[in-house]
């Protein structure tokens, strides 16, 4: 029983509307890829990043870049075979350091390494400050040591989350 509209010409309009959605679909994927494909590296480079790091996630990523080293004097003491050092950190950041690791390379009179060590200041370093430290014991070295070179390479962000 059709009443009075045939089965077919139904299934022939179904089928025409069905094909008209797959071409429109078709049609607006490909002008998304186009857009796409016409987007150049300097285009993407030039858009915001999506998510900003916090000045105390990025102090945290490299928190020896937020400190400065400035030495002040050295000496070999102990019978001359252990580095004395006097040096101040500046912590320039708004967060308190600690734990700052510092590598002392030392040298001979030629230039030539004789060795490396890193020792630690176990002091907090508040924010926005410079710390002084003084007679530090950087450990037993070469008797023929005649220069010293310092540099930070690690500290501990005192950071309080809430």
């Amino acid at each position: 029983m059709n009443n009075g509209f045939p089965i077919g010409k139904f299934f022939i309009i179904l089928s025409l509307m069905f094909i008209g959605i797959i071409l429109i679909n078709k049609a607006c994927t490909d002008n998304d890829e186009k857009q796409v494909a016409h987007t150049t590296m300097k285009e993407i480079e030039a858009k915001e990043p999506i998510y900003k790091l916090s000045e105390e996630e990025e102090i945290t990523k490299n928190p020896a870049s937020y400190l400065k080293l400035t030495p002040k004097s050295w000496y070999l003491g102990g019978f001359g075979v252990i580095s004395m050092q006097n040096f101040d950190i500046e912590n320039m950041t708004n967060i308190d350091m600690k734990d700052v690791s510092i590598k002392f390379t030392y040298f001979s009179e030629s230039k030539t390494i004789l060795s490396t060590s890193t020792e630690t200041v176990y002091k907090t370093i508040r924010a926005k400050s410079k710390t002084k430290v003084r007679e530090f014991n950087a450990g037993f070295v070469n008797q023929q040591t005649a220069s010293c070179q310092l540099e930070i390479v690690n500290a501990v962000p005192i950071v309080i989350y809430k």
